[in-house]
């Protein structure tokens, strides 16, 4: 069985982890054997993906080591070529009843830019390490990054990271029988075991295949905002949702079409363009930039429900990370945040996208 945990850097999720994988242990009676002592090859398995380049990684490694240490984990490296690894470990006779990998985001960058990684292949060359892994071990636990939720702007190589590692994590996730998400050491379940108990957020009951009856229910609730981080899968499940919608596009599309449009997606984006629009407007007329001010982030939002109050709204989180330098950035990222927060509460349902998994967080 797959459990996949994520969050975002210093969240606590290799803490977590790494306690999931006691319980799993407990669970299935196991001691630590010497064995697992000497550092043979059965037991457990602490999974290392990060090449130790300087001071920097060698400081964060020794910092796992030091919370691994007298957990009964065998470390073992793999920085690429995940399958041949578990091809070797095969031939070798090893099987450990418990595998954590950590994690994702280092196997994934070291599959596209590494010179021996697979490059363009890198995400087959994952999905079937991640496969093999599984049928090899009976219990895998993958930690992974989230990534894609600033306002950091991406070099082409860097986008194209994130939306590699947003699809391998949407497919661990399908397959995962857990996922959890790590926020400031809080494990919040995104989704269990059917015969488990939720914890954490209440994870909603619709997904992917949703009936055509209980899809025009939704549309009937009144607005229903969609959110998560970049390549979470937000416009796959929301078109999945409302099939029939007329959408608008805020990355492209005229910025008086978003009136009309019964969903819009990426509304981050149409939101950077109409605070750029509003502040070429102030510039030519001399006067003070206002798009940010409270009274204009409410006009925006009324005029957005009244135009249509069964709108669909989809946008991506872009408030995590660090606080931009750029003054316009910082402007934007807090527009952006406040405008979400007034939809939020006005809606009449709020969905969070994390790994293509949906949680409602609210519902009247």
């Amino acid at each position: 069985m797959l459990y996949l945990v994520t969050g975002g850097s210093g969240s606590g999720k290799s803490e977590y982890a790494e306690a999931l994988v006691q319980r799993l242990r407990g669970k299935s009676g196991q001691e630590v054997s010497d064995e697992e002592k000497q550092g043979s090859g059965g037991g457990v398995w602490y999974l290392a993906t990060m090449i130790p380049y300087g001071a920097e990684t060698e400081k964060k490694i020794d910092r796992h080591r030091k919370m691994r240490k007298d957990k009964g984990f065998v470390t073992k490296e793999c920085y690429l070529d995940l399958k041949g690894f578990v091809r070797e470990e095969e031939k070798k006779g090893n099987r450990p009843s418990v595998v954590l990998l950590e994690c994702m985001s280092n196997l994934t960058a070291n599959e596209m830019f590494e010179e021996a990684g697979a490059g363009s292949s890198a995400f087959e060359a994952v999905k079937e390490g991640i496969e093999a892994l599984c049928d090899f071990c009976g219990q895998v636990v993958v930690v992974t990054n989230e990534v894609c939720s600033e306002t950091a702007k991406d070099s082409r190589e860097m986008s194209r990271y994130k939306e590699l590692l947003g699809s391998i994590n949407r497919r661990m996730a399908n397959r995962a029988v857990q996922v959890t998400e790590v926020v400031y050491g809080i494990p919040l379940s995104v989704k269990e075991p059917e015969n488990g108990t939720r914890s954490g957020r209440k994870s909603s009951d619709i997904d992917m295949r949703m009936s055509e009856e209980m899809m025009k229910q939704e549309k009937r609730k009144g607005v229903h905002l969609i959110v998560g981080g970049a390549f979470q899968g937000k416009t796959a499940y929301a078109k999945s949702m409302y099939p029939d919608l007329r959408w608008c596009d805020g990355s492209i599309c005229e910025l008086d079409d978003i009136w009309e449009a019964e969903g819009v997606l990426h509304l981050e984006a149409w939101i950077f363009r109409w605070m750029r629009a509003e502040e070429n407007k102030a510039r030519q007329r001399k006067e003070k930039i206002s798009c940010q001010a409270e009274e204009e982030v409410g006009r925006l939002v009324r005029r957005l429900i009244e135009a249509n109050p069964n709108r669909v709204i989809v946008c991506t989180e872009i408030g995590y990370g660090l606080v931009p330098v750029d003054a316009f950035d910082r402007a934007y990222r807090e527009t952006v945040g406040r405008i979400c927060t007034v939809i939020a509460g006005k809606a009449a349902a709020v969905d969070r996208i994390v790994c293509g998994i949906n949680t409602r967080i609210k519902e009247m």
